[in-house]
């Protein structure tokens, strides 16, 4: 269930909402991978992340379970953080609010293994 990727200044606009970034030294690269999310590796600085695009909120286009499944995570990975020594990455941003685009969003640490990025 792919979507239509966002244009890259929109993409850079989502980043520099919450983490402090010169817009003109983020680099972005499409993830390759998932079929259900739309994912985007950003380069900035000395901290690699992650950024995820949930699909548009359509309750029609999904299984019961798929809507507005993006909103259970940080609670997830918080937990799972603080009860194991599993590295899991750190979420930084979960916006829900479609203030700049009409999907919900996560803004997370990229942890080691998480794909290499081509230039």
């Amino acid at each position: 269930m792919t979507t239509e990727p966002l244009e890259s200044e929109k993409l850079v606009e989502l980043v520099t909402r919450h983490v402090p970034a010169d817009p003109e030294s983020i680099r972005i690269h499409r993830c390759p991978t998932g079929k259900f999310n739309t994912t985007y590796f950003i380069e900035r600085g000395p901290r690699p992340l992650v950024l995820r695009i949930a699909p548009p909120d359509d309750r029609s286009r999904y299984l019961f379970y798929e809507y507005r499944m993006m909103r259970q995570e940080p609670g997830l990975h918080a937990l799972i953080r603080s009860s194991t020594s599993v590295p899991i990455p750190e979420i930084l941003a979960c916006d829900t609010s479609h203030a700049i685009t009409d999907r919900d969003y996560l803004l997370m640490e990229r942890g080691k293994g998480s794909g290499t990025v081509s230039t």
